[in-house]
């Protein structure tokens, strides 16, 4: 009821703006956290459209407002949440969304109150307030590294506007792009679509290009654009992704993960942080074990439905999973898992072409036996001491000695737990044998002494048993974790080499640098 009421006062002035919120868009949910006190002045603005009970509050007791909100759907969610109909009408709310900001002009002096949570997230926004900004950037929201690219494109005089891929109509995208006017438009991962939607965009903006990061590992396989994509570069921190983002018709680089020194950085921890932080011998991150259950029962379903069609016994599926990722198991030095699963069920490749883009199998099992090798690392560890942050699928090495302390706060946890002076342990993922990972990165920015899996690009980046040590099977690690527990000199001196490297070849700066070329 309040959703049409408002919108039907907003029309009366506003008709652009209620015709695009009624568009809708996808939903989300905003913590109703307090607003801070609202000034007694002739007008306030108001960042950010969540706890609409607050901004309600400040009508009532007299307050002119105006509220801006990056999020049509936060704002649509605020109408749908409460009646101020009859302020939109008179003129003491008016409200603002995306890049009406651009527009708007604030009288002198005006007070900004923004809401204590979405506040900081529209920071780099408000930038466009005032004069234009000469320099524009879009990136797209979502992924690990967002907000440390933010903030280097900001010291090279970026304003910087995030662009809500995920929860916009395609049409609201283009508006927002063709008012913001980017030379540049920066996305963490490859997403299908967003190539060709570039395309479109240069035919009113010549000068754009799209430059995307990939940092995480992908299940679906690099499939070609539906058309030519020639100001799209694809940097991955994979070197055998490079040949397989060309040959489906992308220009790419290979371009290492880094670290951003600004917030990955050595901690002097209080004696109430060391008690909460130290730690002997430490992991930090996934245990994959949720996840790999979700796959389990995808993959099992479709080599169940395979074997059906083949004239199989679909009660069999399990069986070959289990030898599929037992001979994971047995060789750790390679990844087995694709020429193990086309051997064992080779029904599966052929029933899967016949339906079409679905997640690759091979992927998927071997995102099972990674799961089961961090847990078997981490129980190995147990008599060491370890101890490990991240989500709930550890407990099960609890009953091997090890201590789950739960999850761990990205900015404010992490570099504290890095910093502890223990000795800091990398679990990669099997199929991933080449990479060196964002956690080798920010260990060593926070002068942690890390060992971490011997990889084919290591020896590229940094120096083994100077910068970090390394280690190939679960029986060397422990050697290496028993030998340095009793050298914390050595500690201190390779992981003070270790820091050095990433401070002077690894930042997110240099890489950024690297991109816009």
């Amino acid at each position: 009821m309040s959703l049409s009421l408002n919108l039907k006062a907003l029309a009366q002035r506003s008709p652009r703006l209620a015709a695009r919120l009624e568009a809708g868009g996808t939903p989300i949910t905003v913590a109703a956290l307090p607003w801070p006190a609202v000034p007694d002045a002739p007008l306030v603005m108001l960042v950010g459209a969540a706890t609409p009970a607050g901004v309600r509050a400040a009508l009532d007791a007299g307050r002119k407002l105006w509220l801006w909100e990056r999020s049509a759907p936060i704002l649509r969610a605020f109408l749908e949440a409460v009646d101020v109909s009859d302020a939109l009408k008179d003129g003491r709310l008016r409200l603002a969304c995306d890049v009406d900001l651009l527009t708007l002009s604030l009288p002198p002096c005006t007070p900004i109150v923004a809401h204590p949570l979405l506040g900081p997230r529209y920071a780099r926004e408000l930038a466009f307030l005032g004069a234009a900004p000469q320099r524009r950037a879009l990136i797209v929201e979502g992924g690990l590294m967002i907000e440390e690219l933010c903030r280097s494109l900001t010291e090279r005089g970026f304003a910087v506007w995030t662009w809500e891929s995920a929860r916009l109509p395609p049409a609201e995208l283009t508006r927002i792009a063709l008012a913001v006017r980017p030379e540049v438009v920066l996305a963490v991962n490859h997403q299908p679509g967003l190539p060709e939607a570039i395309e479109v965009l240069a035919a009113q903006l010549p000068g754009l290009s799209l430059k995307v990061w990939e940092v995480d590992p992908a299940i679906d396989p690099v499939r070609p654009p539906a058309t030519r994509v020639p100001r799209t570069t694809i940097y991955t921190y994979r070197q055998v992704q490079v040949e397989r983002f060309h040959t489906a018709g992308y220009r790419a680089e290979w371009l290492p993960l880094a670290s951003d020194p600004d917030w990955r950085q050595p901690m002097v921890l209080t004696p109430a942080e060391h008690v909460e932080f130290d730690a002997p011998v430490v992991f930090v991150g996934r245990s994959m074990l949720i996840e790999a259950q979700a796959f389990r029962r995808d993959l099992l379903q479709r080599m169940r439905d395979a074997r059906t069609a083949a004239g199989l016994d679909p009660a069999g599926a399990d069986a070959v999973l289990d030898q599929v990722v037992a001979a994971q198991r047995a060789e750790l030095g390679r990844f087995v898992v694709p020429e193990k699963l086309a051997a064992l069920a080779p029904e599966l490749g052929a029933f899967e072409a016949g339906i079409g883009r679905r997640s690759d199998p091979a992927m998927l099992a071997g995102e099972i036996a990674a799961a089961e090798h961090r847990l078997t690392v981490l129980a190995n560890l147990g008599r060491f001491g370890a101890q490990v942050w991240g989500d709930a699928g550890w407990k099960p090495v609890e009953r091997y000695g090890v201590r789950y302390r739960g999850p761990a706060g990205h900015h404010q946890q992490l570099p504290r737990i890095y910093s502890n002076g223990g000795i800091q342990i990398d679990i990669g993922r099997l199929y991933q044998s080449d990479i060196v990972t964002l956690r080798v990165f920010d260990v060593l920015a926070c002068g942690g002494f890390l060992i971490t899996p011997h990889t084919e690009d290591l020896p590229a980046l940094f120096r083994v048993g100077e910068e970090l040590e390394t280690y190939r099977t679960v029986a060397e690690l422990c050697a290496k974790v028993e030998h340095y527990a009793s050298r914390p000199d050595d500690r201190a001196r390779i992981a003070a080499a270790g820091r050095a490297r990433v401070l002077s070849d690894h930042t997110v700066r240099q890489r950024l640098e690297r991109m816009l070329g």
